[in-house]
């Protein structure tokens, strides 16, 4: 079949639509972004989010490379981090890692992932998480991306 033209972006973005706590919150061990090539392009990269930090969950654990720390939103308001990659970059797979022991939890519920350019314009949101498992996986490399959810 035909080969999947992978998007491109600067900026990696999971948000959560409702905005009250704590039924906002974002609470992960790690998000990776893979190039072509398998480099997770998102290793301590910078991440900013709102509507504040939880004390146990600096944003900077998000690409921090260890799923063992977490980044933690807090308070009302719609609850996102966001990746910042440096330059617009091509993307082949998001993998994201959710806190140890909060599979099966509602706590990424209706998440999306959003892909921003330079601009911080959306050229890409994926489906809404339906599943937190432990690994959830979007590979722009298939015919037909879709999250893919894993317990290991």
């Amino acid at each position: 079949g035909p080969v999947p033209v992978l998007p491109s972006a600067q900026y990696v973005k999971v948000e959560r639509p409702t905005g009250t706590y704590p039924g906002n919150i974002v609470n992960l061990g790690e998000i990776e972004v893979f190039d072509k090539a398998g480099t997770n392009i998102a290793l301590n990269a910078v991440v900013t989010g709102g509507p504040a930090a939880h004390g146990n969950g600096p944003f900077a654990n998000l690409t921090d490379g260890d799923y063992a720390t977490i980044a933690h939103t807090t308070g009302d308001g719609i609850a996102f981090m966001t990746i910042d990659l440096g330059a617009v970059k091509e993307i082949a797979k998001i993998v994201i890692t959710n806190r140890a022991g909060y599979s099966g939890s509602t706590r990424m519920e209706n998440a999306t992932v959003k892909l921003l350019d330079a601009s911080q314009v959306d050229v890409k949101t994926t489906e809404a998480i339906v599943d937190a498992k432990l690994k959830m996986t979007y590979d722009f490399n298939v015919a037909t991306p879709a999250w893919v959810y894993a317990d290991a």
